[in-house]
């Protein structure tokens, strides 16, 4: 449980189950992100149980996963003695990617340095069982520093530990080999994902039609160089359905997208 007082400030967005505010350490004034859980009035069993595991889950896998590119989880504050009621406390991140590329888009250098970084996360999470499931602009935020920013993939409320229980029950065609890969999903989502709850290998077409759809934007913001041509394979690889050929994000690392990005922005 987390100990300390927070007094809570500006509401900074709104999640599945509640509000996402800024708060400050009272003994500190250290700058935190607070996750709180509002209650669904007259909900029956079946949703406060379904609620109830979310959180927990959540909890679990902020708890367990640790990385500088995964944002920083302080511990859960309890209201009043119900669990549906507590807040979940995280470092505080002062922009998010959603809120970053529109309207004008990043640069070449800066897509290359964010890239590395969500792949190094997301290895750290396959690496360890996990997969996150809802990987989206804002679910990616962004932590200035003096001359770049430091991506900080959040929002652990869909993440899966894929144990061998959940291998042995799933067919190998539906479970994807997913352990250290790159699975898709929803064509609204991106790089990470493992498709529905349920496991339906069809929703994983999708984003291989929504790239279709959308690769004259690409075209549009780079051009006919080099970049544009190394992006495309990027993504393509990405995006294969056939887990047997699928790239693996430690193989993303030396594509020719990132270049030299891997050596030269070690800072991050």
């Amino acid at each position: 449980m987390y100990p300390h007082t927070i007094d809570i400030g500006k509401s900074l967005g709104k999640g599945g189950f509640g509000v996402v505010s800024f708060g400050t350490r009272r003994d500190t004034g250290d700058q935190l992100a607070v996750k709180q859980i509002n209650p669904i009035w007259n909900a029956d069993a079946e949703t406060i149980a379904s609620m109830r595991d979310t959180i927990e889950s959540e909890c679990e896998a902020s708890e367990r996963l640790h990385h500088k590119n995964i944002v920083t989880y302080f511990g859960f504050k309890m209201e009043a003695n119900d669990f549906l009621r507590g807040q979940m406390i995280y470092e505080y991140c002062e922009l998010d990617l959603s809120k970053e590329i529109y309207p004008e888009g990043l640069a070449q250098i800066t897509i290359q340095s964010y890239a590395i970084q969500l792949i190094d996360a997301i290895e750290y999470m396959h690496s360890s069982g996990w997969v996150h499931r809802d990987i989206k602009p804002g679910n990616i935020l962004l932590s200035p520093r003096r001359d770049h920013s430091v991506l900080k993939l959040a929002d652990l409320g869909s993440a899966l530990l894929l144990d061998e229980e959940t291998i042995v029950d799933r067919p190998k065609a539906e479970i994807g080999n997913c352990h250290g890969r790159l699975i898709v999903g929803k064509s609204n989502f991106f790089l990470g994902q493992f498709g529905e709850n349920d496991y339906d290998i069809e929703k994983w077409r999708n984003p291989l039609e929504h790239y279709e759809q959308k690769k004259g934007k690409l075209e549009t913001l780079f051009g006919g160089s080099a970049f544009i041509l190394y992006a495309k394979n990027f993504i393509n690889r990405c995006f294969d359905h056939n887990p047997e050929t699928r790239i693996t994000a430690s193989e993303l690392k030396n594509h020719a997208f990132l270049g030299q990005i891997v050596t030269s922005y070690s800072w991050y």
